[in-house]
């Protein structure tokens, strides 16, 4: 069984009923990346948007009892799973107060490592991003922990209590703090910036690729554009002014705002109304064909499509948990010992069980804790208990980093994992070899092209997670347009790209080398490289009686780097006021020609000379006419007589292939008698 690691990280936000404390839930990740199943998105109701909704490849209906962990000091506010590891966050005291911490295998429910202390307040929540865990505490105490060790990284303290949700977003923390919402730095701790919206720690945050989203019951809703702090659109309200509203939900470019008797919807870019609203108050989630409200006891499900209601029931949930939507089921809490999946297109129970401890359950605000879904298994929060279930597709072996499924990868690929048992060992196969290994684990020297890894824990074949990717060892293909043999422009326009059959090309390197007609010959120069595959047209700066040449070469996305292509080169012409000229010529002007001028004469033996030069190639910018003469160019010791004659009248090259001229004079002589000659530039090639 092949499957991709994703949905590592999910949340359990658990608060009592009737404690009177404004808004609490779980902190969430909106960054994610592809390797580590330790950067998944996870939060109150799934993740920052707080859409309710779950995509877990693993997760089916066919879930059964993993492991209760029973024997918590008080309520289990948060559980959080990130890939073989289940982080919870618990009530230390009878009155609910103080927050401790602790690492528990995913697969057994043994503890890791813990309990850590990470405040006095009423309750509690946990982020994990970056490779670092995060509690936020009532009390004001935010802490930074090591995952494998539970050693405290940073610890912050506002002035004031935070009881609402933070989320997080490239690096950063955001947060409704005590002087509004907040963002701070994951990696130290410190406050980037403050901005004064919000109702002093009440409020609640959403987050998604467009921006920060600020739900307050006293002020309203508000849209905050992060990277320069400010408020983008706002709609003001009150309706919530006596608690805390629940966060915004963010799903299909609309923010949804529970505003008394309706769920609102307005347009993330605008702040716009979206009509109709759901005519339901409480909570929301939503995935791509459903979504369903929860009131009290009452749920709603709508087509997310068209917003008709599919079906309600006022039975199938109680106060035990917000409503989650993972893979088609509506998971939910038909009382507070009770959990039951529910299709969401039919409203049809297909599995249920009964709780060995009840759930935590709600709080005057009317937020309730939410279910942790991850890794095929669905975490249950309870007085002083957490329940795990497991799906009959989920892992116990998670691959933690590592090349993702359907990746490239250079000549050498890592991968770490993590397992329940901390005394396991295991197996390793890479394509059909199998050996005995441990994480970190390094394949060396991969052929080109498909490859598979798996690691299962010896001895559980359920216990297996593999991967299935590709080595590239062949760098991308650079090429280059056609350049002419010369030009009167300032500037060259050369088209590059670069093709790649595996991981595709990343960036293309150009350099260029200047060989002047009467000089030395440069070094290679960079010029401004080029990322992606192209086609680009690259700008080359053209010097007068100068030869230019370009190469390429490409590197693709897991580092392979072409050699340098074949030269492509061009000659800007020098203008004929650049030759010496004997007596006898002409010096006219003429719009159209190079640099606007020319040099003429009808006299024999006239001459136009320059040196010192070094050429292979001459070629020689004319006027050509049906009268006009013949010269003869000499370049060092080889001579060439070329006739101007022409049908009509126009400007045109001629070319003295196989000049070779070392550092000597060429010099143009006139071979007629009474015609008219006239030239309009020279140029030098040298490649």
């Amino acid at each position: 069984m092949q499957r991709v690691v994703r949905g590592a990280l999910a949340a359990a936000c658990l608060l009592g009923a009737g404690t009177g404390i404004a808004a609490f839930s779980t902190p969430v990740l909106a960054a994610a990346t592809a390797d580590a199943a330790t950067a998944s998105d996870s939060g109150w109701q799934q993740d920052g948007s707080h859409d309710g909704s779950s995509s877990d490849p693993t997760f089916d209906d066919q879930l059964s009892l993993a492991w209760t962990k029973q024997g918590f000091p008080s309520d289990v506010w948060q559980s959080l799973i990130v890939g073989s590891e289940v982080f919870v966050d618990a009530a230390v005291n009878a009155d609910r107060t103080g927050t401790e911490v602790e690492a528990l295998s995913l697969a057994t429910g043994d503890t890791i490592w813990g309990p850590v202390s990470v405040g006095e307040g009423f309750g509690g929540s946990l982020a994990f991003d970056d490779n670092t865990l995060f509690a936020v505490n009532t009390d004001g105490t935010i802490t930074a922990l090591d995952p494998l060790t539970g050693r405290a990284e940073w610890t912050r303290h506002e002035t004031g209590p935070l009881y609402s949700p933070p989320v997080t977003e490239d690096g950063t923390i955001y947060l409704s703090g005590p002087a509004g919402v907040e963002s701070i730095a994951e990696s130290t701790g410190g406050v980037n910036w403050t901005l004064p919206v919000g109702n002093d720690g009440l409020s609640g945050v959403a987050v998604d690729s467009t921006g920060l989203y600020v739900a307050d019951g006293c002020t309203g809703l508000f849209a905050v554009d992060v990277s320069i702090a400010t408020v983008r659109w706002s709609r003001p309200d009150t309706s919530y002014c006596n608690g805390a509203p629940p966060p915004p939900v963010l799903h299909g470019g609309v923010v949804s705002y529970n505003q008394g008797d309706d769920i609102d919807g307005y347009a993330e870019s605008d702040g716009s109304a979206i009509t109709p609203p759901y005519p339901s108050e409480g909570l929301l989630a939503a995935d791509a064909d459903a979504a369903v409200t929860q009131w009290g006891q009452e749920l709603t499900l709508f087509d997310a499509n068209t917003g008709a209601e599919l079906w309600d029931s006022d039975e199938s949930s109680g106060p035990g948990a917000a409503p989650l939507l993972v893979n088609g089921y509506l998971v939910a809490a038909t009382n507070l010992s009770t959990v039951a999946l529910v299709d969401e297109r039919t409203g049809s129970e297909v599995w249920s069980e009964q709780q060995a401890a009840p759930m935590t359950g709600v709080w005057n605000s009317g937020l309730y804790s939410d279910f942790s879904e991850a890794e095929g298994s669905l975490a249950v929060p309870g007085l002083q208990a957490l329940t795990m279930y497991r799906s009959s597709d989920a892992p116990v072996v998670a691959i933690t980093s590592g090349p993702s499924d359907g990746s490239y990868v250079g000549a050498d690929a890592t991968f770490t994992w993590r397992a329940g048992d901390s005394k396991a060992t295991f197996t390793c196969t890479v394509d059909d070899v199998s050996q005995p290994c441990r994480s970190p684990y390094t394949v060396e020297d991969l052929s080109n092209g498909e490859h598979t890894f798996s690691v299962n824990e010896t001895g559980l074949t359920s216990a297996f997670d593999s991967r299935t990717f590709f080595a590239d060892r062949v760098a991308p293909d650079p090429k280059e347009g056609s350049l002419p043999a010369f030009i009167t422009a300032r500037h060259a326009t050369l088209a590059v790209s670069a093709s790649d059959a595996g991981s595709g090309t990343a960036s293309i390197s150009l350099r260029e080398r200047f060989l002047p007609a009467n000089g030395k010959p440069s070094s290679w120069q960079p010029l401004p490289g080029q990322s992606g595959s192209g086609p680009h047209d690259v700008s080359i700066t053209m010097p007068q009686a100068t030869e230019v040449c370009v190469e390429a070469r490409a590197r693709d996305a897991v580092g392979n780097i072409s050699p340098w292509s074949r030269m492509s080169c061009t000659t800007r012409l020098m203008d004929d006021r650049g030759l010496t000229a004997s007596s006898g010529w002409y010096r006219g002007v003429q719009t159209g020609d190079f640099d606007h001028t020319f040099t003429a004469t009808r006299r024999h033996g006239a001459s136009l000379s320059v040196r010192p030069v070094s050429a292979r190639t001459i070629d020689l910018a004319v006027l050509r006419c049906p009268r006009c003469g013949s010269v003869v160019v000499t370049a060092g010791h080889h001579r060439h007589w070329f006739s101007l004659r022409a049908g009509r009248l126009r400007v045109s090259a001629l070319r003295f292939a196989g000049a070779d001229v070392g550092n000597g004079p060429v010099v143009i002589r006139v071979a007629s008698r009474h015609r008219p000659v006239e030239i309009d530039g020279i140029g030098f090639e040298r490649e």
